[in-house]
């Protein structure tokens, strides 16, 4: 067993501030899923923007771009695939294997082309391992005439990109009509993002798991270049969403908690998809699904405490 860095946190009510340790720190109590962001939060965190008429809106606008710019045909292919991944992202299907392949095909070195051009200044802090392998996509039988154009495929991240920004223009704008002068969670400038990790079992490993996040970026002195570790990873603008994956359910409770947070500058131009843009994501979770970066997104440890760990990412 290798020394704990995180401290596991009881769930239980003390008897005296009838809190548990979760609240102490407050972070949610673990719960199962799927998760929904509060109604509290979503007043803290200006989120009652999105109505439903606000959402449907921005989907309205994307359905019309797509129908003009991709192929119905792997229109349905890629909504087929969005909607399997938002069932369960850990469970591998056909449908979202032939997402992943064709976005493969697209670009072969989409998760670790950023990586190659620092391998060497990185090497002893990210090995290779850190980024997750799509071996397991052979397993399905894909012809080269099942996977989706690569031109659909631009076409759906330009205009998921398109309509995001458009709709986060409007956000601001509501920002700046309620809150006139005062300031807002969401009203500094630019919008907030957030990811929540759970390593549930990182302490049950018998080896040292050098790919996990905190492993790698905890240890940081300075700002360093950003990974991640999938082609396909999802933030939302709800804290109380990012918390809530964070700390993970009753079952399965993190035991390396990290939350990620930055401005929408670190997601705009690598937005695939969104509950602003597929039906196939609850509304409720302000899912936003983001591609690697290749260009510069670094991160810095804000954080590094004995139950989470907290790390900002910025543009360079």
């Amino acid at each position: 067993m290798k020394k704990r860095f995180q401290k596991p946190l009881d769930d239980s009510r003390d008897a005296f501030s009838g809190l548990t340790e979760y609240e102490e720190y407050f972070l949610p109590n673990p719960s199962a899923g799927p998760y929904e962001s509060e109604k509290f939060y979503d007043e803290v965190l200006d989120l009652e923007f999105f109505t439903s008429k606000e959402v449907q809106k921005s989907r309205d606008q994307f359905d019309r771009r797509a129908r003009k710019n991709i192929f119905f045909n792997d229109l349905l292919k890629i909504e087929e695939g969005l909607c399997d991944y938002a069932k369960s992202s850990t469970k591998s299907t056909k449908a979202y294997a032939i997402l992943l392949k064709s976005i493969l095909a697209l670009e072969p070195d989409y998760l670790n082309k950023k990586y190659k051009f620092v391998k060497h200044e990185l090497q002893y802090s990210i090995p290779e391992s850190y980024f997750n392998k799509y071996d397991w996509l052979n397993l399905y039988s894909i012809d080269d005439s099942d996977l989706i154009s690569p031109s659909s495929l631009k076409a759906y991240i330009k205009h998921s990109n398109i309509v995001l920004k458009n709709a986060f223009k409007r956000w601001k704008t509501f920002l700046k009509n309620k809150y006139k002068k005062s300031i807002s969670v969401q009203g500094m400038g630019n919008i907030l993002v957030y990811r929540g990790i759970n390593n549930r079992d990182y302490y049950n490993r018998k080896k040292t798991d050098n790919t996990d996040i905190v492993s790698i970026y905890s240890g940081a002195n300075e700002t360093m270049p950003f990974f991640e570790k999938s082609l396909l990873t999802s933030y939302s603008v709800s804290q109380d969403i990012a918390l809530k994956f964070v700390v993970g359910s009753k079952k399965k409770k993190s035991q390396r908690k990290t939350f990620i947070y930055g401005d929408d500058t670190v997601i705009l131009g690598r937005v695939f998809a969104s509950f602003l843009t597929c039906n196939c994501f609850n509304v409720s979770q302000y899912e936003i699904l983001c591609l690697p970066d290749v260009n510069g997104i670094n991160v810095n440890v804000v954080q590094n405490s004995t139950f989470i760990t907290h790390l900002l990412l910025q543009t360079s």
